[in-house]
């Protein structure tokens, strides 16, 4: 696909290239913070890990660019701020670290019933987080 026919393909198929962002908002606490985590529907995993409430707000869905027959590669749009280790596209530094904290916070939304595919709507708000972390000494 040339760039011609990706911006012609994105403007007829955009459901081919908008991947919607699944946020539990208000879910998680650290420390005396509170945090909303969004789950990226294309790269099935947490991409999202923040404190500012409008963040769930603002960030609808993530824009996906295949790769081009001129030697540009797939891309995401959100790519930069990306926390999801699984996802191919994803920039994420340090991969080890952070995927070990992802996945236990996947696990403990699943053992409580709330794992994102059981997600009924794009945004869900919690009166008081469910999942608290803590450092460990």
């Amino acid at each position: 696909m040339n760039l011609h026919e990706y911006i012609k393909d994105l403007w007829t198929h955009p459901e081919k290239y908008h991947h919607k962002i699944i946020w539990y908002v208000n879910v998680l606490r650290f420390g005396n913070r509170k945090y909303s985590i969004g789950y990226c529907t294309y790269g099935k995993g947490i991409a999202f890990i923040n404190d500012d409430p409008l963040a769930p707000l603002i960030i609808d869905d993530i824009i996906i660019q295949l790769a081009l027959d001129d030697g540009t590669p797939a891309n995401c749009s959100d790519a930069k701020w990306c926390f999801n280790t699984r996802c191919p596209l994803s920039n994420i530094k340090d991969k080890k670290s952070s995927r070990l904290n992802l996945e236990e916070i996947e696990k403990k939304l699943e053992e409580i019933g709330l794992g994102f595919d059981k997600a009924k709507c794009e945004r869900i708000a919690f009166e008081k987080p469910v999942i608290e972390l803590r450092r460990y000494k």
